[in-house]
């Protein structure tokens, strides 16, 4: 072979090399890939509203929560983590008192009905009264440990709960009770806490 056929077959050769090794490098080794432990944590999973909203058997708490913008907010918000025990359509249905009627009134205060309150201040009672009920059944924290028996304050000042073990019960969740004797139905994972539906509602007076 001639000298100068071989020096082009060299050439020829390393071209392919470099292109066959450059095809294997990434397109911008600037910006690397990003790893799964570098990835937003719960991104794009739904929040505790999203569920609260979507579940059939829930509707009313979620008609009642949507009327308060900033307890919603807090739900919807993936920074903030919450524990909410939600009850059944049914559970709320079965209350003597619904809760933008509030507690019962006591002897000595206006009955209700009396002519004399204004359609604002009964609007303004029935608001107060809704927000005083969902925040009741709101815990502003997760995780919790049901078998701590620790008792934990909610959203609504004054007002705590905690839960009890219900015997010959399997699993996790399913074994506990929000005392005294409010079943737990289900348990929903979300971005930022659980939920916790219940057979019952938490007493707030």
């Amino acid at each position: 072979m001639y000298p100068r056929a071989r020096v082009l077959l060299a050439l020829l050769s390393l071209a392919s090399f470099s292109l066959s090794n450059a095809s294997q490098l990434p397109l911008n080794p600037a910006e690397p890939a990003m790893s799964a432990s570098e990835a937003p944590l719960s991104a794009g999973e739904p929040t505790l509203y999203d569920l609260i909203m979507i579940e059939r058997r829930t509707t009313i708490f979620g008609d009642y929560l949507r009327k308060l913008t900033d307890v919603a907010g807090r739900l919807n918000d993936r920074s903030t983590g919450s524990t909410v025990l939600v009850p059944t359509n049914k559970a709320v249905l079965a209350l003597a008192r619904k809760p933008h009627q509030g507690p019962p009134p006591s002897t000595d205060s206006v009955p209700d009905g009396e002519i004399g309150i204004s359609e604002e201040q009964l609007d303004k009672a029935d608001e107060e009264n809704v927000r005083n009920w969902v925040s009741s059944h709101i815990i502003p924290q997760h995780p919790i440990s049901l078998s701590s028996e620790e008792t934990f304050p909610t959203l609504h000042d004054g007002t705590n709960v905690h839960f009890t073990s219900q015997k010959n019960a399997a699993g996790d969740w399913e074994h506990y009770l929000l005392y005294p004797d409010v079943k737990i139905v289900n348990q929903v994972e979300a971005a930022n806490g659980v939920i916790y539906v219940i057979e019952g509602t938490v007493e707030y007076y």
